[in-house]
């Protein structure tokens, strides 16, 4: 492979790769567990005498095996495959490698877990933190109940903008456009903020001299939740969403109605959160 070209070491490739994954918004901690993983993968192959460049699909059976030997869980042995490959496709899709060994290597199936579901007091206890009634605290407290109502991810959040707010309605501009419906509480705690902030963007980001003009980020809200959280390790922004969709089953919502509002395929299933609703009677 690569006769007439030069081979960057596998570490060049990593923290390429790595700042690819930053340069498309991906989380710090997501980059951060990608980091990891590839370290692990080019450990492996120091500690087995196998080159990178060299390769062959046979090999990746080894590492999965090598990964239960140590005692991985399934999913866990999942992540750290499809980090590799990912690797394997960046350095390809770069002309690194003329050949992708892993192109059709196949992962272990991933176990379904019950994700964990916060309730109304660890919620509550999560807005109390947002505490005052400077722009920041506003704002924070906003965050935390839109996401708490509505059940939209983070990338969303950020992108939204006040024309998207129409009297009771709200609409998010995701994958797959929808329009939902919100509380009065909710609407009044957008005009509160909307007499704080104007500008284009429902979230701005914020900097020592007050609201910027530029929208929060992801890394904005993750760094949000991590001083909210404190105490709380497990209370972050994806475990509101599950929050919404427990509070919406409790009420009945049929399952379409909860597919729509989240902007999910309508084949994906609410079994593990039924399920998780069952031990919590």
């Amino acid at each position: 492979m690569m006769a007439n070209r030069t081979k960057p070491s596998v570490e060049k490739l990593i923290r390429g790769y790595l700042g690819f994954c930053e340069g498309r918004g991906k989380a710090a901690l997501t980059i951060s567990s990608y980091g990891s993983d590839l370290h692990q993968f080019k450990n492996w192959l120091e500690e087995r005498g196998l080159d990178f460049y060299s390769l062959r699909a046979k090999d990746f059976d080894l590492y999965l095996s090598d990964l239960r030997k140590e005692g991985k869980r399934v999913n866990t042995q999942r992540r750290k495959l499809l980090s590799a490959r990912a690797l394997y496709r960046y350095a390809f899709t770069r002309k690194k490698l003329d050949l992708h060994p892993a192109l059709h290597v196949k992962a272990p199936e991933r176990k379904e877990r019950l994700p964990w579901i916060p309730n109304r007091d660890e919620v509550n206890r999560l807005i109390s933190r947002c505490g005052g009634e400077g722009a920041l605290a506003v704002r924070s407290r906003l965050i935390v109940r839109v996401l708490c109502e509505t059940g939209m991810n983070v990338s969303e959040l950020c992108s939204l903008e006040w024309r998207d707010c129409q009297g009771d309605q709200l609409t998010v501009q995701g994958k797959r456009k929808r329009v939902l419906r919100i509380s009065q509480e909710l609407r009044d705690l957008l005009a509160a903020w909307r007499m704080l902030h104007s500008g284009k963007h429902l979230f701005p980001g914020f900097n020592r001299f007050g609201p910027t003009s530029l929208r929060l980020t992801n890394r904005g809200v993750e760094v949000l939740f991590r001083r909210l959280s404190t105490g709380l390790p497990r209370l972050h922004p994806k475990a509101l969403r599950h929050h919404a969709v427990m509070a919406w089953l409790v009420e009945g919502v049929a399952d379409t109605e909860i597919r729509r509002r989240l902007g999910v395929n309508p084949l994906w299933s609410l079994d593990l959160y039924r399920r998780a609703l069952e031990r919590t009677v």
